[in-house]
């Protein structure tokens, strides 16, 4: 009977060692769990703004693409135009072109006719000299004429008269000639001053169209260049929406993702605080335990301590017997 006893509280004390470690785990455990129901908690809330954040750049990612799609139209509209800029600007280099050398023609078509007319002038100058000699001739003449009707007394009177009219005519013709010679002499120097004058006003013309054509040029290449960035431009957009577009698809399948994710989370965040609860659960049970494991434990050690106790009386009781039996022996001699 003390052996099993013995061996009861033997068993007890294991028990409730083996208890007591068991809380102790069952501590350590609840506190890993509370731990773990704290990060699931964060990385939960982590991954429901990673989520928001995600949904607002989609979000920010459809208005980025309609405002490349946008700026697109504008620079398609705008190489319309400028193409349309570069055709007129070619038009009107072509135009000038053509009126330098219009200018040119009806410049030297002009001085020709000019020339010409100083030609002409110089031609009447010389017939005008031929007339002025003819009437000096024909004043010599009827000066003659007159000094011999005067010799010829009565009988030349007629002739005088006539040789009179005569100088006075080629008087008259030498006056007009003079006159016609002074005229031709201005219309000449007029002549040579407008031929000089038209060389010196076409030559501003058409060094000024030139100018123009030179500009002209100039800013049909520079629209050209332009509207050959801006189609590089274009390109480059044309990439840049391209690229939005993949980047703004990849962003909702990551948002779509992390809403799963988010949901898995929240589910798992859910389970971790049931089993943190059972834990917990579990932890007052083993407390429970331990408690009631420990009272077997002190009523196993009072019966060991009561067991002892009886032996000690059986022994004493033993003993007693024993010399009783003596006692009666010893009678029975």
């Amino acid at each position: 009977m003390a052996k099993g006893a013995e061996m009861q509280s033997s068993s007890t004390e294991e028990t409730s060692s083996t208890m007591v470690e068991i809380a102790s785990q069952m501590q350590h455990l609840a506190r890993s769990a509370e731990a773990l129901a704290a990060n699931v908690d964060q990385t939960s809330a982590s991954i429901q703004e990673m989520s928001a954040t995600l949904t607002q750049t989609a979000e920010n990612g459809e208005v980025l693409i309609g405002a490349v799609e946008e700026a697109s139209a504008t620079l398609g509209t705008m190489i319309d135009n400028v193409g349309a800029i570069a055709a007129r600007i070619h038009q009107v280099d072509q135009v000038s072109q053509q009126s330098v050398v219009e200018t040119r023609g009806n410049g030297e078509r002009l001085q020709e006719s000019i020339s010409s007319i100083g030609q002409r002038s110089d031609e009447i100058g010389k017939i005008v000299k031929v007339i002025e000699g003819i009437a000096d001739q024909t004043n010599l003449l009827a000066l003659n004429a007159a000094i011999e009707a005067a010799r010829a007394g009565e009988a030349g009177k007629g002739f005088a008269v006539v040789a009179d009219e005569v100088r006075r005519l080629a008087e008259r013709s030498v006056s007009a000639t003079q006159e016609i010679g002074t005229v031709i002499e201005t219309v000449q120097k007029d002549t040579k001053r407008a031929v000089t004058l038209i060389e010196h006003v076409l030559a501003g013309i058409v060094e000024s169209i030139s100018k123009t054509s030179g500009l002209v040029a100039e800013a049909a290449t520079a629209a050209d260049e332009q509207a050959a960035d801006a189609r590089e431009v274009l390109a480059t957009v044309g990439r840049m929406s391209a690229l939005a577009r993949q980047i703004a698809g990849s962003i909702s399948e990551n948002a779509t993702g992390a809403q799963e994710i988010s949901a898995a989370a929240q589910k798992m965040n859910q389970l971790t605080h049931q089993m943190s609860e059972a834990v917990v659960e579990q932890k007052h049970g083993g407390e429970m335990v331990v408690k009631a494991v420990e009272a077997i434990a002190v009523v196993s050690r009072q019966n060991l301590v009561a067991v002892e106790q009886m032996n000690g009386a059986a022994k004493s009781l033993a003993g007693e017997s024993d010399a009783l039996r003596q006692r009666v022996a010893l009678l029975q001699v």
